[in-house]
């Protein structure tokens, strides 16, 4: 989503569903996104630009255990800065392109792991023995 900063008002409301598949495949972080809605506004104001967005989507991730896919539910919003001062989240530049920094955001909202609902912990777990009672199993 490229946006030139000399046609917009001063407060630009949109509204985008964002195809990121381009940037998934340099990431083996998120197996899939379906649907990134993007609803927010860009205020201009004299040298710095304010980038309100929520985003909307369904990630696919793979289980931490199984490697399955989990279909998992993002929904959050951020505040984005464009400008040259300290506070300044970004560079401020003619054209805004905001698709890799709202991918950038939602790999850092996705969850660390995700476990698959038919995935067994147990199956994983190393079962740790004393070793002052490993010679006591071959009595039984």
């Amino acid at each position: 989503m490229k946006l030139d900063l000399q046609t917009l008002p001063d407060i630009y409301p949109f509204e985008e569903e964002l195809n990121l598949s381009s940037y998934i495949k340099e990431s083996h972080q998120i197996l899939n996104l379906d649907h990134v809605f993007v609803k927010g506004t860009i205020e201009k104001r004299l040298d710095y630009c304010i980038v309100k967005i929520n985003v909307k989507t369904d990630a696919s991730l793979a289980c931490a255990l199984t490697l399955k896919e989990v279909i998992t539910p993002l929904d959050f919003s951020e505040t984005i800065i464009f400008g040259e001062h300290d506070d300044a989240d970004y560079a401020l530049e003619k054209t805004l392109d905001l698709d890799p920094i709202i991918f950038a955001y939602i790999l850092s909202e996705k969850p660390y792991s995700v476990f698959h609902k038919d995935a067994s912990h147990e199956e994983f777990e190393e079962k740790k023995v004393n070793s002052a009672f490993e010679n006591l199993k071959d009595l039984l």
